[in-house]
């Protein structure tokens, strides 16, 4: 690993969420699941190299994955370049029901 990339340190929260999320692709079809795992690697790629993405509210940030409804909820420690992925939203629904982050 490049020592200037951010290491990605995932919550349980995160864990669970996505899990719900590969578990629905999959009932839909391998090949949707495999598609959304592909999605969110490039995700994770990303936040590796630059994870100044845009501040949703306070220190949490969201990057959203391409082709599907979910935007990934994170915060940057930049001192250890670390950083901490939150939640795995599923994004249709109200954006007035954001993950509380706290």
């Amino acid at each position: 690993m490049n020592g200037s990339e951010y290491q990605l340190m995932v919550q349980q929260r995160f864990e669970d969420e996505l899990n719900d999320a590969l578990d629905y692709y999959e009932g839909i079809s391998s090949l949707v699941r495999v598609t959304f795992q592909k999605q969110l690697s490039l995700c994770f790629d990303a936040l590796k190299i630059n994870p100044y993405y845009q501040i949703r509210y306070k220190n949490v940030r969201a990057i959203p994955l391409k082709k599907f409804p979910y935007v990934l909820f994170f915060y940057i420690n930049e001192e250890s370049k670390q950083v901490f992925l939150l939640s795995c939203f599923q994004a249709q629904q109200s954006t007035r029901r954001y993950p509380n982050l706290k």
